[in-house]
């Protein structure tokens, strides 16, 4: 049996476990099948990652030839109702493994996971669903201020943002636009008064959510002031 040594793992193989090449003096490739093989898996990666490649792999995709094949590959792996089901209530088990919730966390806490839901939630607000569940909020929201009794005027909600400095009272920051945050919640029975509303930012008030004030912001100390200023504020 004919033998010859690799270039690149500079084993001695079988010329039956090299490529022709006429272009060698042998007729065979330098280079054995299995290191081609590993090499074609780099070249590959590296490939993939140009823009060509990219823009290559969207035409396909987008032209008939890719969607008859999208088709193909659907009618033939497509799963029964009892196999989603299946499959559907073992990713829940998943889901409730350690492992898994502290891998999520970093996810989501990660500048790619804020990013990745930014986008999926400006996405939802675009569709029909989005708009109503929006729509949605914004009624409850009245219906909360309207049962509570809402006794703040526009004078009083400009003296309390000139009182802060125009600045969040979580965080500190100087911002144009500042949102009415509830010390109290609506929703534990919060009055929306010139004595329950600080100004906040867009992600301090997000993050609050229906917490109360002080554990989101343990530095911040309410003075007994008529418009509910803080004698002390987070980051001063």
């Amino acid at each position: 049996m004919e033998t010859k040594t690799c270039n690149r793992c500079k084993k001695e193989k079988p010329t039956t476990h090299f490529y022709r090449n006429n272009q060698q003096a042998d007729g065979l490739t330098g280079k054995c099948r299995d290191c081609l093989a590993i090499l074609r898996k780099v070249w590959d990666r590296a490939y993939n990652r140009t823009a060509k490649a990219k823009a290559a792999a969207m035409r396909y995709y987008h032209s008939a030839k890719g969607q008859a094949a999208k088709k193909a590959y659907r009618t033939a792996y497509v799963l029964s109702p009892e196999q989603r089901e299946r499959y559907r209530m073992a990713g829940r088990d998943h889901e409730k493994e350690p492992k898994y919730k502290e891998r999520r966390r970093k996810y989501d806490t990660s500048p790619r996971g804020t990013a990745t839901k930014a986008m999926r939630d400006r996405r939802y607000a675009r569709t029909d669903k989005g708009r109503f569940s929006r729509r949605k909020t914004e009624i409850k929201r009245k219906h909360q201020i309207k049962a509570t009794g809402c006794t703040l005027t526009r004078e009083q909600w400009t003296e309390i943002k000139d009182r802060f400095g125009h600045r969040c009272a979580y965080c500190g920051r100087p911002m144009d636009r500042l949102e009415m945050d509830h010390v109290q919640p609506l929703s534990k029975g919060g009055a929306h008064s010139a004595q329950n509303i600080v100004p906040a930012c867009r992600t301090c008030n997000a993050h609050k959510g229906a917490g109360g004030a002080m554990p989101f912001a343990v530095k911040v100390t309410f003075a007994t002031e008529p418009m509910g200023r803080p004698t002390e504020t987070a980051g001063t």
